[in-house]
């Protein structure tokens, strides 16, 4: 009996908080959102980018140091309740200038 409320425990919803630093007057924004361990990650991916009128395909968000894909859950990354997920900026390009 006590191993299955320990297995319905571990199934059951979790809280992640999704966080970016937007440096300037913003700072840091950050959103909680309640997911299943086995939901793709991508619906709140896209509602943190909906809630802060993000533009999705420009962000790129990890875990522990690992690039989170739409498809990952939360129990593929190892997930737990009151983790964090981090938000990027995408950066592409550039150049060093010569002095």
């Amino acid at each position: 009996m006590a191993s299955a409320k320990v297995k319905q425990e571990r199934d059951g919803p979790i809280t992640v908080k999704i966080q970016i630093d937007r440096g300037g007057q913003t700072g840091q924004q950050s959103r909680s959102f309640t997911i299943h361990m086995d939901d793709p990650l991508r619906r709140i991916m896209l509602d943190f980018c909906d809630f802060f009128n993000l533009i999705y395909p420009l962000l790129r968000y990890t875990f522990d140091g690992l690039r989170i894909r739409e498809s990952h859950t939360a129990r593929d990354l190892g997930i737990e309740d009151g983790d964090v997920i981090d938000v990027f900026s995408e950066a592409t390009g550039g150049y060093m200038l010569k002095k």
